[in-house]
């Protein structure tokens, strides 16, 4: 007891009292009273509640998602009806579509719809800027046009099928896109370009050619004058006109990016020709409920923390007083593992095993089998899991290491072992079904889709049998390992059955 109070501070409050409590300390001094009135599976069914919503992903909102969303909403009209929608939502509605749920059919629709507030602006918009980039496109190809013409004129006088002897390379020479013209393609039209005797400098030649096809390339659908003026006063209407006008169209560049130009507006104006209504309303819905999710998930800690109290203190009690063994074995089969619960469940795997309590420790390994895994840390989740892969992998090879030291050290105990996990499996169940035979050469492994502690108690059950042939004829000793006195875990007349097993009365 004073080497306890010394490390009494170093280790988790629950090992400290199963600790004082295997030591002989008395039950008073060592546990919490049980709480009789306290409902487990109503306990677990609420946190598993909380655990739902907690996994969802959430996206906040900035002030200037906000203001931006405020803007589109304006001009649709509906910014009362979305302000009203969002002040009767609760966090139940995150299951559901909440936009059918909290909006009348009318709203309904014209959110569906993705159509802009004002749909001829955007039109209006792309039109003034393809006038005017066109014409510096073409201000710019003048410079150019003589020196293509001449290229179109020398390209008369050659033979292409045998300069290039290669269709793609023949198209490309004829529109002048010569920048996709490699290795012996361009040097043989290059050779005879200049074999015409008309240019001097082919190399410059062929960069201007290159030049003109670019920007002959870039060119926009062609507006007419007519229509620019239609765009003009459309801008003009909808209080456009000087940010397109008399602010972007100057910036415009004949070596410039089209689309760069039609993006990076006011706010103010992007929102008048924004089709994306619902996905906006849907990310106010996801920024609700974010809120809400931080109001509703603080009772989910308290109700862990009563739920890991009552649990490991009455399995502990249980090691002690057998008429709470009951109770015990049906919080252990209602323990899940995965989510908020893996830590508690850590807690029960490792007191069952130190215990040698193979019922529960065949309950729990059946759980690590048949509960799928939270999947990875991931950076984007809002909550880490706690059950990953890595944790189930490790508690499964775990089971798979106890088995084979009792098959070493302790037959008699592996065979209880073996037997507590194989009644509790399920044939029908996709864990239990068996791979190809050629795979279980090298089992275990933890890669393998099959049970492992199953596969484990196939495999050496003819080994375990051997040796209780043998200590029945004497020829070899009993096993020098002795089961640790349950008190009271083990069910009525295993605690016999075992102790003759291990002297020898027993297979």
């Amino acid at each position: 007891m004073p080497l306890l109070e010394q490390i009494k501070s170093k280790i988790p409050a629950h090992l400290y009292q199963f600790a004082c409590l295997q030591a002989g300390r008395a039950v008073q001094e060592c546990l919490p009273e049980p709480q009789e009135a306290l409902d487990v599976a109503a306990v677990i069914s609420a946190i598993q509640s909380f655990d739902h919503y907690a996994a969802m992903s959430f996206n906040v909102l900035t002030e200037k998602d906000h203001a931006y969303i405020r803007h589109v909403l304006h001009w649709h009209g509906l910014t009362d009806a979305v302000q009203q929608a969002l002040a009767r939502t609760v966090l139940g509605d995150a299951d559901q579509d909440c936009l059918q749920l909290h909006f009348s059919a009318e709203d309904y629709a014209k959110i569906r719809s993705g159509k802009a507030a004002f749909p001829a602006l955007q039109p209006a918009i792309l039109n003034v800027l393809r006038y005017h980039y066109n014409a510096l496109l073409d201000n710019e190809t003048q410079k150019y046009a003589s020196d293509f013409a001449l290229y179109t004129e020398l390209l008369t006088q050659i033979d292409l099928e045998q300069a290039l002897d290669n269709s793609y390379y023949i198209e490309r020479a004829r529109e002048g896109n010569l920048q996709y013209m490699w290795n012996n393609a361009a040097r043989n039209l290059k050779n005879a370009l200049k074999a015409t005797g008309k240019v001097k400098d082919v190399n410059s030649l062929w960069q201007r050619v290159i030049n003109y096809y670019n920007l002959q390339s870039s060119k926009q659908p062609t507006v007419s004058a007519e229509r620019l003026q239609q765009c003009y006063a459309v801008l003009r209407e909808h209080q456009a006109y000087d940010e397109v006008v008399n602010q972007r169209v100057p910036t415009l560049r004949a070596d410039g990016y089209f689309y760069r130009y039609q993006q990076d507006f006011s706010p103010e104006l992007e929102s008048k020709y924004d089709t994306s209504l619902a996905y906006h309303i849907k990310r106010l819905f996801n920024d609700r409920f974010a809120t809400l999710r931080q109001e509703a998930l603080k009772p989910r800690r308290r109700l862990l923390e009563q739920y890991d109290r009552h649990v490991t203190a009455l399995y502990a009690r249980a090691s002690v007083q057998p008429e709470y063994r009951e109770a015990a074995l049906e919080a252990v089969r209602l323990a899940p593992v995965n989510q908020s619960f893996t830590a508690v469940f850590r807690k029960l795997y490792k007191m069952a095993e130190f215990l040698d309590d193979f019922p529960a420790m065949a309950v729990l390994n059946h759980r690590i089998e048949t509960t799928p895994d939270d999947g990875k840390r991931q950076p984007w989740r809002d909550e880490s899991p706690a059950f990953t892969q890595q944790s189930r992998r490790y508690l499964r090879r775990r089971t798979v290491r106890l088995l084979r030291k009792l098959g070493k050290f302790a037959p008699p105990a592996y065979l209880q072992l073996a037997q507590e996990i194989l009644l509790l499996v399920d044939d029908a169940s996709p864990a239990a079904q068996c791979s190809a035979k050629k795979q279980l050469v090298y089992f275990p492994h933890w890669r393998r889709p099959i049970l492992s502690c199953i596969a484990i108690a196939m495999c050496m059950s003819r080994t375990s049998r051997a040796i209780g042939r043998c200590m029945k004829t004497g020829a070899v000793k009993p096993a020098s390992r002795k089961l640790s006195p349950v008190h009271g875990l083990m069910p009525a007349g295993t605690a016999d059955a075992v102790a003759a097993m291990q002297g020898g009365g027993g297979q």
